[in-house]
């Protein structure tokens, strides 16, 4: 992977991360390495979908949870200790 595609990636990242100083740094790396406007801005946009979608779901489970579904039903059948898939 070159660099510039390593930085527009650390772009989005850095958006979807919610960092401020990363996403200044990576924007400015990703300029120096060639990317365009354009291209940051897709990198920009790609980081804003997948922070909204994951913001969605987890407010769509938190729902859930609150209706008895979920983390709390998994909660009470595990002596109230987190999930398989947790390393919490």
């Amino acid at each position: 992977m070159d660099g510039k595609v390593r930085e527009l990636m650390a772009v989005a990242a850095s958006l979807a991360a919610g960092c401020s100083s990363c996403l200044e740094h990576h924007v400015g790396e990703a300029k120096r390495a060639g990317a365009t406007p354009e291209e940051v801005q897709e990198a920009l946009d790609v980081a804003r979908a997948v922070r909204v979608t994951a913001l969605t779901n987890m407010d769509s489970f938190a729902t859930k949870v609150m209706s008895g579904e979920g983390a709390l039903a998994m909660a009470t059948s595990t002596g109230g200790k987190c999930g398989p898939n947790c390393n919490c």
